[in-house]
């Protein structure tokens, strides 16, 4: 038998409540303390997908798109039909100036987007994925990528 404390709190809520106090410090636009509370969360629950979501727009806030990219590859390691991360995945990619992997990336989050809906394509309503990917393949048109160092802003 193993002793359980009753007021101890379990790792799963603990690491939620750091990851709502980190969705807190991420909307007053404090991205470094939103950052040490999403891995806080990662630290007791790994397999917390939100939290490496959340703490990707965090880094991604802050500019710093390799980490952002890191994040959500991890958690879409750890959800695979995890849209919103191949989403936010695509924004990152196409902020660093690597468009073909943004495109790539919204378009997956598209296909998703649809099998869970099972919404027949024509009857969709336009939803992120698919705006990101036409500002996309627009910005692309533009020259994007082919500019030394143009990836624009968000």
């Amino acid at each position: 038998m193993t002793n359980h404390n009753p007021f101890q709190t379990p790792p799963r809520e603990e690491a939620e409540a750091y990851l709502r106090r980190g969705n807190v410090y991420f909307e007053r636009s404090e991205y470094d303390q939103a950052i040490a509370e999403y891995s806080r969360a990662i630290a007791l629950q790994p397999d917390l997908t939100e939290a490496y979501c959340q703490r990707g727009l965090a880094y991604g806030s802050k500019g710093d798109h390799d980490q952002a990219i890191k994040d959500y590859s991890q958690a879409i390691a750890l959800q695979p039909d995890a849209a919103e991360a191949y989403n936010n995945r695509g924004v990152a990619y196409r902020l660093k100036g690597d468009h073909e992997q943004a495109i790539e990336d919204y378009s997956q989050a598209i296909a998703m987007h649809r099998y869970r809906s099972q919404t027949p394509p024509d009857q969709l309503q336009p939803d992120v994925s698919k705006l990101e990917l036409e500002h996309a393949l627009e910005g692309w048109g533009e020259g994007w990528g082919r500019r030394g160092g143009g990836a624009g802003g968000a």
